[in-house]
């Protein structure tokens, strides 16, 4: 199991209270640790974490595959020996999390209603029922508001690549013994 995957069993509790808190009219004014209780005490604090992990998962899959297919491109244009910038990698995770965003769309909203409501479906269930009671463009609603929510993680992700470039720099000037290797400060 990776860190993902047990952040969400972990914080999936508090998630429940949020979506429980933000659709439910009669608990708008309710204490969060009092949703929390109602939630376990009927047994719902879990529910529907099987469609949300699957969800999860096809996320990632779409999300990081796209990811390294466009690095590939990008290395490959510009000659595999240069390293990409912060900019490509900007880039790259731009292009990867709106193609994640659109195409796991239907996972998120067929997974967010089974939170809310028992059906008795699969995840697969779910999304035909969706499609067939009311439109396959029912399965790309908040789609836009996805796609914008996609700076988050390509901030941190960019963020990432150039800490390691970074890193990466400067390991090799250290072994190399190029020069003098500033010290690394946390000030």
């Amino acid at each position: 199991m990776g860190a993902t995957q047990l952040s969400l069993l972990l914080l999936y509790p508090i998630d429940q209270t949020r979506i429980r808190l933000q659709v439910d009219e009669r608990r708008k004014r309710s204490a969060v640790v009092n949703v929390l209780l109602e939630l376990a005490h009927s047994g719902r604090l879990y529910f529907g974490i099987a469609a949300s992990l699957q969800t999860l998962f096809a996320s990632y899959v779409v999300y990081f595959c796209f990811l390294q297919g466009m690095k590939m491109h990008l290395q490959h244009a510009k000659g595999d020996a240069r390293l990409l910038n912060t900019y490509d990698d900007l880039f790259a995770s731009t292009i990867a999390g709106l193609a994640s965003a659109f195409l796991t769309s239907p996972f998120w909203v067929a997974s967010t209603r089974m939170r809310l409501r028992s059906t008795g479906r699969t995840l697969y269930g779910e999304i035909r029922e969706i499609r067939r009671t009311e439109s396959v463009f029912a399965l790309w609603a908040g789609t836009t508001t996805s796609m914008w929510m996609v700076s988050n993680t390509i901030v941190k992700l960019t963020l990432n690549e150039g800490l390691k470039l970074l890193r990466r720099v400067y390991w090799r000037r250290a072994l190399e013994g190029e020069g003098e290797v500033p010290a690394i400060s946390m000030h």
